[in-house]
């Protein structure tokens, strides 16, 4: 793995805190009461639009070669979404309730948007039509998309074995607190550690900041407490302290020697390394940090 880059990914996990803040995603087309939030494979779009209580979503925050192509005829001001094999073809022109799907004409609740140079879709039409999950939470005010891929990362969040339930674990985007603490200090390693047997909650430190983080049913990652400590100064902590993840396992990212570190938490906090893997000489790990417990059994998956 690149250091530089698993750096700024360890960076910008620590920092999302700053960028991306629950209830400031969505723009109003209009004002009027918030937007709900939007994720797209557990990523919450920042960029969406809210016309006549409808969600319009950029058409590239839907591009997944494997899932879909898409293109947009500036002429005919024509919207044309494909699967890979071409068995489904929507078209959606801006101004028009109408789509066509397989040549069928089919009513819409609002029409495509073009805004600064980007055309904006109807989230719910272009993504069920197009065969992906969407479900929409009134008590959270929320829609949750996931397209082929994403449902295939999130079935491995939720039911797959350990390694690569934690794996996708800390691919997640997080969603921080409302007033997060700041990034201090220095630091050239991440550490994800989790409690024996399950991948849905963790703790992740980078530098001096320790972030506490609970998966939820949709694959929703949420900050839900920090901690902070600098040598010298008071420690800060924002947010509710969960359940300790110990016992449990470590798993360090060691950006500049490009080494995994990992290693056991007793009961009592303790860590005691198990075993450090030199990417070097194993090319597996290329892109991956979590390694296989061996003899270890999840307990939370669903």
């Amino acid at each position: 793995m690149n250091p530089i880059k698993a750096l700024k990914a360890a960076a910008a996990a620590a920092l999302i805190a700053g960028a991306v803040l629950p209830g400031s995603g969505l723009a109003e087309a209009k004002a009027a009461a918030p937007a709900p939030l939007l994720f797209i494979d557990g990523q919450v779009q920042s960029s969406a639009l809210r016309v006549g209580g409808r969600i319009l979503i950029q058409l590239r925050s839907l591009q997944d070669p494997d899932w879909l192509t898409y293109s947009y005829d500036a002429k005919t001001r024509t919207v044309r979404a494909a699967s890979k094999d071409s068995s489904k073809v929507i078209e959606l022109k801006e101004g028009s309730r109408t789509a066509s799907v397989n040549g069928k004409p089919v009513p819409l609740d609002v029409s495509v948007v073009i805004r600064d140079g980007k055309t904006y879709v109807p989230v719910r039409f272009v993504s069920e039509s197009m065969g992906a999950y969407v479900s929409y939470d009134s008590a959270k005010s929320r829609t949750v998309v996931r397209t082929p891929k994403g449902q295939k990362s999130y079935d491995a969040l939720m039911g797959g074995d350990l390694a690569a339930a934690r794996q996708a674990a800390i691919a997640l985007a997080v969603l921080p607190l409302k007033d997060p603490l700041a990034v201090e200090g220095e630091g050239f390693s991440v550490t994800y550690s989790f409690p024996a047997g399950e991948a849905l909650r963790y703790e992740m430190v980078y530098k001096q900041l320790l972030s506490s983080i609970v998966i939820d049913a949709d694959g929703i990652a949420q900050t839900v407490y920090q901690r902070s400590e600098i040598y010298g100064q008071p420690a800060k902590e924002k947010g509710t302290k969960p359940k300790s993840i110990a016992p449990g396992y470590y798993f360090t990212d060691n950006v500049m020697a490009d080494y995994i570190y990992y290693g056991s938490i007793d009961s009592n906090g303790e860590a005691k390394e198990l075993e450090a893997i030199d990417r070097a000489s194993h090319p597996e790990y290329k892109d991956k940090l979590i390694v296989p417990i061996d003899g270890e059994k999840r307990t939370d998956g669903k």
